[in-house]
């Protein structure tokens, strides 16, 4: 058996964990990060497939210069990355069958204005999102769906939102309630303009490894975590398993990047407080989905571009690109009817569906689908609905959760885990001291 000891142990090397290690490695404290896969980065880096760099989930920077992502690589002054302004990449929003290109500011007026049957509605629409943006939330006893119905049955209006929902929150309109909506929005509107990484995001988690590596951390892949040591309803460290060994590591604070629910099983149900699981049980319910590689040997659409649809049953957002050699990429995702409970296979057959009417073009340039995955249970789109916040901490003392199970209020994806990770970290700088 071998031991170890440190100040942070970190389950887990998605970008909430590694964002997590990152920050405390360059503050001083000794952080030993483990991952139960041969890689790291989770859900946020990419691998080798058939000659295609091919993303494990997030591929761009959100919120730009205002990301918890770039964030955390400025403050653990991580080695520089090559970044590009998704303000510089083409959009168009393709709304019953007619293509608007977005041009400049006042992208939610330009989309209202598009989606509206006249200037006098496009105004109105203005008016009520405002009004629920800046003085009055909606409540979360309502579906967005069902809160936009109050205002209007323009179907495209309705169409235009559900796109958005699903391309940002993963869920659909009907699902996510008003007020769920209306956090991410606000977040939307005070974000920075998204970043695109010309090499991928897998440079990001290089960099932080980088990071945690020169500061005196330390990373084991193909090292799972097996428990949680928790005494007297404090942490006490983890136990896992290095190379068919027993690992046990003696920590001050314990950081699962895991999930909440995998969180209690690994610590065991009766460690927890029942408050607290009988919240983790209400709220922690994965969101599911497929996304979708297709590559061409002539452009599907022209590159750089993002299209945002309104007009296909599933999908929403297509996002094309040209590789140095010259191969055509096209990345989309589907969110299903229902993000619970779902047939892959139905899914499967919509997707083609909405492909062929969105590229009536698609067998004649040598089209061909790469990649079809689905995102469910451990490997979610994300492991709790955005809005739906749960605490980072835990109700055992020093344990924490990071990752997309614990998303502050207002962020997404692999930028809300990064934020649930400085939040962490500044909890840890005000309670522990070095030593």
């Amino acid at each position: 058996m071998e031991r170890k000891k440190c100040d942070c142990v970190i389950i887990g090397s998605g970008i909430g964990g590694m964002c997590a290690a990152a920050r405390l490695a360059c503050s001083g404290y000794k952080a030993i990060v483990i991952e139960r896969l041969p890689i790291i980065g989770g859900r946020y880096t990419q691998i080798e497939y058939k000659g295609y760099k091919v993303p494990t989930g997030a591929w761009m920077i959100l919120y730009g210069e205002n990301d918890p992502v770039y964030h955390t690589l400025v403050d653990v002054k991580a080695p520089e990355i090559d970044m590009v302004a998704r303000s510089s990449v083409p959009q168009i929003y393709r709304l019953n069958g007619k293509d608007h290109h977005m041009k400049g500011r006042g992208a939610l007026r330009d989309m209202i204005s598009w989606a509206s049957k006249d200037k006098e509605e496009a105004d109105m629409m203005m008016s009520i999102l405002k009004r629920a943006l800046w003085w009055y939330e909606p409540p979360d006893t309502i579906s967005f769906d069902d809160w936009l119905a109050q205002f209007t049955r323009n179907k495209t209006m309705h169409n235009l939102f559900q796109c958005l929902i699903a391309a940002w929150a993963g869920a659909n309109s009907w699902e996510l309630t008003a007020g769920q909506w209306f956090r991410i929005l606000k977040g939307m509107t005070v974000g920075g303009k998204p970043f695109i990484l010309k090499n991928g995001v897998k440079d990001i988690i290089d960099a932080l490894e980088k990071v945690i590596k020169s500061s005196g951390g330390e990373i084991f892949t193909k090292t799972p975590a097996r428990k949680i040591i928790i005494e007297d309803g404090a942490v006490r460290g983890v136990v896992a398993e290095r190379e068919g060994e027993r690992l046990e590591i003696e920590a001050k604070v314990v950081i699962s990047n895991a999930g909440p629910k995998k969180t209690i099983e690994l610590g065991g149900e009766d460690n927890f407080d029942r408050a607290y699981l009988r919240e983790v049980r209400e709220k922690v319910r994965a969101a599911s989905g497929i996304d979708y590689m297709i590559v061409s040997d002539k452009p599907l659409l022209e590159a750089p571009n993002v299209l945002f649809t309104a007009d296909t049953q599933r999908l929403e957002c297509f996002v094309s690109e040209r590789t140095a050699d010259g191969k055509n990429i096209v990345r989309t995702a589907s969110v299903p009817e229902s993000t619970i409970l779902y047939s892959p296979k139905k899914e499967y057959e919509i997707f083609l569906q909405d492909l062929k009417e969105t590229f009536p073009d698609f067998e004649r340039c040598g089209g061909r689908i790469l990649i079809a995955r689905n995102f469910y249970g451990d490997w979610p789109f994300y492991r709790t609905w955005p809005g739906d916040c749960l605490t980072t901490k835990t109700s055992v003392e020093n344990l924490y959760n990071v990752g997309d199970g614990v998303i502050p209020e207002g962020w997404v994806g692999g930028s809300g885990a990064a934020e649930s990770a400085r939040v962490v970290v500044e909890d840890i700088q005000a309670r522990m001291k070095l030593g």
